[in-house]
């Protein structure tokens, strides 16, 4: 089951400010909540250096593609959180679909 890791920043309403930090390694993605603009934006997320990324296959519908990310993610097991820990939320996929 993978580990999940937290690292409590101070707040700051330009996350891209952090972001800078880890933006070219692979896989950086930023989530930004748009507070103090967003009244409903509550957390920012930054991510990297992803366990894994899935492409569809030459010749593979886009059927068995989704079907290969849910098996994916279903190998990934239950998410938990680290005890004391009170986010609304472990785990789960940061990406993209597109089609060309």
């Amino acid at each position: 089951m993978p580990t999940c890791s937290i690292y409590p920043l101070p707040y700051s309403a330009d996350p891209a400010v952090f972001f800078s930090r880890i933006c070219q390694a692979p896989g950086a993605v930023l989530l930004d909540s748009g507070r103090p603009v967003a009244e409903r934006g509550r957390y920012d997320l930054l991510s990297a250096w992803p366990r894994q990324e899935l492409s569809v296959a030459d010749g593979e519908s886009g059927t068995a593609y989704l079907q290969r990310l849910r098996d994916s993610l279903a190998s990934l097991g239950t998410a938990t959180l680290p005890a004391g820990c009170e986010l609304p939320f472990a785990g789960g996929l940061i990406g993209y679909l597109s089609y060309a």
